[in-house]
């Protein structure tokens, strides 16, 4: 998702000349897809947000989409491992993020840990990376992210995540207003699709988010996320995710447990 450079350059030529407002992107729901909507009439989650690398001159554009998964620190988020080759360790991320407001504040970065089948060839079923977050407050007064956010289930190997219907919060780098998307999850050669439109660059590592009720209790449980084969897709109205295993609960115990991270190669080409 965040090669297609040239569809984001086309929407602001397009919004300068008049052609679209507001950055509101719709697609007509059709068997397999949904439809595209921009979340200025409801709150976006406050598990989900931006990526924001820090810079001397004062430019903090947001760069990917992140969000707050479960651990027992209380302290992790998940994105896509693309997302972090050639950022440096100074980065931040805003959960809620709505406008260029940050009513759950900003939360720093300790660490990234990623797999070694990512760190080694890049493999598109291992664009995953979970990162470490610092606290804020001391003391008795500390605070951690998901005691101010909540955060999602990892579920991972029960079952494929095709034919689950998922709702997909994202932030495209050309706006400060999320879109969100309900669809069904698709199966594309093994890997997990969704079929919403206007999910271009910055929609890397959005969460895929399926409901699950059992005994009248419901959890929110992330299956998937934007990334792995092509990056997260050639198109924005095709959005791919890495099937997620074992591997990725061997990453949150690392995540949780802190310490040293991994440094991120530089993705190379997506393919598209």
């Amino acid at each position: 998702m965040d090669q297609l450079l040239h569809l984001a350059r086309a929407r602001r030529a397009l919004a300068a000349a008049g052609c679209i407002g507001a950055l509101v992107f719709t697609a007509a729901p059709t068997a397999e897809g949904g439809r595209t909507l921009q979340a200025a009439g409801a709150n976006p989650t406050s598990r989900t947000g931006v990526l924001i690398e820090p810079s001397d001159g004062g430019d903090e554009a947001h760069f990917c989409t992140a969000s707050v998964v479960h651990s027992e620190s209380k302290d992790v988020i998940m994105t896509a491992a693309h997302c972090l080759g050639g950022k440096s360790d100074d980065l931040v991320f805003v959960p809620q993020y709505s406008g260029g407001a940050r009513p759950l504040g900003t939360w720093k970065v300790k660490a990234a840990f990623l797999d070694s089948a990512w760190m080694e060839n890049q493999d598109p079923d291992a664009d995953v990376a979970f990162l470490s977050i610092e606290t804020h407050g001391s003391g008795k007064n500390v605070q951690h992210i998901e005691d101010a956010t909540g955060a999602y289930e990892l579920e991972v190997g029960r079952s494929r995540a095709a034919g689950k219907p998922v709702s997909v919060q994202s932030y495209n780098n050309d706006s400060d207003m999320p879109i969100v998307c309900q669809t069904t999850v698709l199966d594309d050669d093994n890997d997990p699709v969704f079929h919403c439109d206007g999910y271009s660059t910055g929609s890397s590592g959005s969460p895929w988010v399926t409901t699950v009720t059992s005994k009248g209790h419901s959890e929110q449980q992330v299956i998937g996320l934007i990334g792995g084969h092509h990056q997260g897709g050639c198109y924005t109205h095709t959005s791919y995710s890495p099937a997620f295993d074992s591997r990725d609960l061997v990453l949150l115990a690392r995540a949780d447990a802190g310490g040293a991270g991994d440094t991120a190669p530089t993705p190379g080409d997506d393919g598209c």
